[in-house]
């Protein structure tokens, strides 16, 4: 299974490895930010309603929000170094040719 998966995965993004990790990661990023948000906003809300206050810091979501972002920005960053790895290539336009039209390559090459 995990053979199939590999190639798979190279098939697909071996060419493009940004468009998945980079998806993966904004979504890890996006993801840990509207946490972060709600619980700023709960904060705000207690504050104002006079209600009692946690700290964030002892709400264990707040971990959970800084673990994802942390995830998502390190996971956009392995996606970009990869692309750049890939472009920089010594086989980058290296392409597989199906069929030529007679005449059409000139006779020089």
């Amino acid at each position: 299974f995990l053979d199939l998966l590999s190639i798979s995965f190279v098939t697909r993004f071996g060419k493009k490895p940004m468009h998945l990790f980079g998806t993966i990661g904004t979504l890890f990023f996006l993801g840990g930010g509207i946490i972060s948000l709600w619980i700023i906003g709960e904060k705000i809300y207690h504050s104002l309603n006079q209600l009692e206050i946690r700290g964030v810091t002892e709400q264990p979501l707040f971990y959970l929000a800084l673990l994802a972002m942390i995830i998502g920005t390190q996971l956009f960053l392995t996606g970009f170094l990869a692309e750049m790895i890939s472009r920089s290539s010594w086989n980058k336009n290296d392409y597989i040719v199906e069929k030529t039209i007679e005449g059409s390559v000139p006779e020089e090459l």
